[in-house]
């Protein structure tokens, strides 16, 4: 690609960045705007975001970006559920309505790198989860308690998933 001049200038150019070092089978997160139907809105009215914005967060495996073949628009392709190695459940969202692609790969690297600990409790029953952390590897702990110091997470209490 020519210095700048983009391939595809209607996608961020942070979604392009993150696109760039992406690898098939990478642990992602895409937040992407949906289109909606709100039924009974009163438009002589401030209408509410809730309304105008549908914000999705989709967590899968990198496949790739393909072009549909009727407008030639770029799709980003995750899987979110593998039935076995070679069938797939596939997400596809347009690159055009995708805000931001995480991945969660780095994020949990940076979660290690501040020395958080996270011990495996079997026995514990679950009440109420503050969020699951997926690890490369497949692995997934829940993490129930943290202890947060100046904003940085230094230890967690978690149920992790053998």
């Amino acid at each position: 690609m020519a210095r700048g001049k983009r391939k595809w200038p209607h996608i961020r150019r942070e979604v392009l960045r993150t696109l760039e070092r992406l690898r098939k089978r990478d642990l992602i997160r895409v937040i992407w705007i949906d289109a909606s139907l709100t039924r009974n809105v009163h438009t002589e009215r401030r209408i509410p975001n809730g309304v105008i914005g549908t914000y999705k967060h989709t967590p899968g495996f990198f496949i790739g970006v393909y072009e549909d073949e009727r407008y030639h628009e770029p799709h980003i392709l995750i899987s979110v559920e593998d039935t076995d190695s070679t069938v797939q459940d596939v997400q596809s969202m347009p690159l055009a309505i995708v805000m931001k692609i995480t991945i969660l790969q780095e994020v949990v690297s940076k979660i290690q790198e501040k020395e958080v600990v996270l011990v495996t409790i079997p026995s514990l029953k679950i009440k109420r989860a503050e969020r699951i952390i997926e690890f490369s590897d497949g692995e997934e702990k829940v993490l129930l308690e943290k202890t947060v110091k100046n904003g940085v997470l230094i230890e967690a209490r978690s149920r992790g998933k053998h």
